[in-house]
């Protein structure tokens, strides 16, 4: 499913019987909160990697967590103090992928017009780092392809 795929199907429910009432996109993929917009939908980005590890990247992408990285102890909210070898391998061992570095902080391009954030979590390993409530299990609404057409 891509853009264009995306807006044809919230166009065309959005004229149902069931329209769409909020939008739930991979974080890898951000178009999806522009969809969410331009309709005037919730947007909901969803981390599929570790909430620890995303609070790395975010700090990394806002520019709070300096490159390449030169201090002996990097102190992220929620974490443990982290040595520069704690981190994930190709922000501490920066230029080693480039284009899958962009693609993973690219996530945040838009991060901050999301209405909400939801992450992959095992909240004992996790607690600290969000403070809000985790969501462990949710259902939006299921459509038979019948339901489409």
């Amino acid at each position: 499913m891509g853009l264009q795929t995306l807006n044809n199907l919230a166009e065309k429910l959005s004229g149902s019987d069931c329209p769409v009432d909020c939008i739930i996109y991979d974080a890898f993929m951000p178009w999806g909160l522009d969809v969410a917009k331009k309709f005037g939908l919730v947007g909901a980005a969803f981390f599929i990697q570790s909430c620890a590890v995303d609070s790395i990247y975010y700090h990394v992408h806002r520019g709070l967590i300096k490159l390449p990285v030169t201090e002996t102890q990097i102190l992220v909210p929620g974490l443990p103090p982290l040595e520069p070898q704690d981190l994930p391998s190709f922000i501490y061992h920066l230029g080693t992928y480039p284009d899958f570095f962009d693609v993973l902080l690219d996530q945040f391009s838009n991060i901050d017009r999301a209405d909400w954030v939801f992450c992959n979590s095992f909240y004992m390993l996790e607690r600290e780092v969000w403070y809000t409530p985790h969501i462990h299990f949710f259902v939006l609404c299921k459509y038979s392809n019948s339901n489409l057409n």
